[in-house]
């Protein structure tokens, strides 16, 4: 479509003849017949007047009009070109815009992706540590472990005179026997229970991997009792590695979020090419 078309589409939008739009335009009939018939480029104050009698923007009377024509046959005229010159810086700073956004995007969404693959954020695995109680001083860290073994270890019994003799070798291992290994048996069961009555689990979660177990100091409880029978002073924990979870969440979310981060720059670098297409006479 060239110019003379478009004014012509105007004035028949419009319900207006010729002779009805010369008037309003304050020229000749024959001038603007040439002008719709394209034999004639219209001026400066034709182009100023058409936008005040069609009440339309320059965009709105530039729309349609063939590209190549456009900023061929048009640009001669100083209001057209002045107009088509800021389009074209405007759609210029747009696009730059765009593709500052869309690089950005992309390189932080490859740097959060690399940053996530290489565990430079987190480590690549959660650790569960599982405390079964809080352990008094001097009490071994083993205790919730082998309550009996400690039991036996550190002679926290009296064996009766009358059941000494009930035992027998077996190469250098003493093996009790009879009423012995039933005074044994219920001396393990009763401090089994006891330790079992001071069970409190807990856990701790980290992103850190801090090797086998952890050991925390924790509050000693009113009124408790250490193994020995003396009064419970200072207390701690010792938590041990209960499990692991691969992969971890932290380094998915980062992921993830740079993946997101790298379809929005491709997006934005679409977007880009979709606007660059789009012509001010469009």
């Amino acid at each position: 479509m060239q110019f003379g078309d478009k004014i012509r589409l105007l004035r028949q939008e419009r319900n207006w003849t010729q002779p009805e739009l010369a008037e309003k335009l304050n020229i000749e009939q024959s001038w603007l017949s040439k002008v719709e018939n394209n034999k004639n480029l219209p001026s400066n104050e034709f182009v100023v007047d058409c936008l005040d009698v069609f009440d339309i923007s320059m965009k709105e009377l530039l729309s349609g009009l063939d590209s190549a024509y456009l900023n061929t046959q048009l640009t001669s005229i100083s209001v057209i070109r002045q107009a088509i010159g800021d389009s074209q810086s405007k759609q210029f700073h747009r696009r730059k815009k765009w593709l500052v956004l869309s690089s950005a995007a992309c390189v932080l969404g490859v740097s959060f992706c690399l940053a996530a693959w290489m565990n430079l954020i987190a480590p690549s695995t959660v650790q569960r540590y599982v405390s079964n109680g809080v352990i008094y001083s001097g009490e071994p860290l083993e205790l919730f472990d082998n309550p009996q073994r400690a039991l036996v270890q550190l002679n926290l019994f009296d064996i009766p005179e009358d059941l000494e003799q009930y035992y027998v070798r077996d190469n250098r291992v003493v093996i009790a026997t009879g009423p012995l290994k039933v005074f044994l048996d219920e001396q393990k069961g009763a401090f089994e229970q006891k330790i079992l009555s001071r069970h409190s689990v807990e856990e701790i979660i980290t992103y850190q991997d801090a090797g086998e177990y952890l050991i925390r100091p924790s509050e000693v409880s009113e009124g408790a009792i250490d193994i020995y029978g003396n009064a419970a002073s200072e207390g701690r924990r010792v938590f041990h590695l209960h499990s692991a979870m691969s992969p971890n969440p932290i380094n998915s979310a980062v992921w993830i979020s740079g993946f997101l981060l790298f379809l929005g720059g491709i997006f934005g670098f679409f977007v880009d090419h979709r606007l660059s297409r789009i012509d001010f006479s469009s």
